[in-house]
């Protein structure tokens, strides 16, 4: 029997455990997440970011005078959500909600122009950053900055 008194509801199902190998192979598949941070005045803000994976950090690009970036630099502890498209081609027949992964993590928001970057920026960064800064300088000796 279910317990109804007011305000107490039925906990999830437990969520599937995954190693941290499997996590991090599912976040190299995709592109795209939501972020979620709490702004200055504690109010909660979600923003969909495009991302690449390298080793195990997530890079996104943002403009330096973003809110995305205001708040996140104020307030450091993130949620992120990938979404996971499961159902194969059952999918094709019937809609299957996708899964997803979700972690915490805290975010780091470096000052535009603050990170060094190599003269060849590896080209799974290159689709982060604005047009004019996608081809490389140049000079093979000089070295580029980040706008982020």
């Amino acid at each position: 029997m279910r317990d109804r008194t007011p305000g107490v509801h039925d906990a999830p199902p437990p969520a599937p455990n995954l190693s941290p190998e499997q996590v991090w192979r599912q976040l190299g598949k995709a592109s795209f997440l939501v972020l979620s941070q709490v702004n200055p005045a504690g109010e909660p803000r979600s923003s969909g970011v495009i991302y690449k994976t390298m080793g195990r950090r997530l890079y996104v690009a943002t403009a330096p005078d973003s809110w995305k970036a205001r708040h996140i630099a104020a307030r450091p502890d993130v949620a992120v959500t990938v979404r996971e498209r499961r159902g194969g081609i059952l999918s094709l027949l019937e809609p299957i909600p996708p899964a997803t992964v979700t972690f915490h993590a805290t975010a780091i928001v470096h000052p535009a122009g603050s990170m060094e970057l190599p003269p060849e920026l590896p080209p799974e960064l290159r689709p982060l950053l604005p047009q004019t800064g996608r081809t490389p300088a140049p000079s093979s000796r000089s070295s580029r900055r980040a706008t982020s």
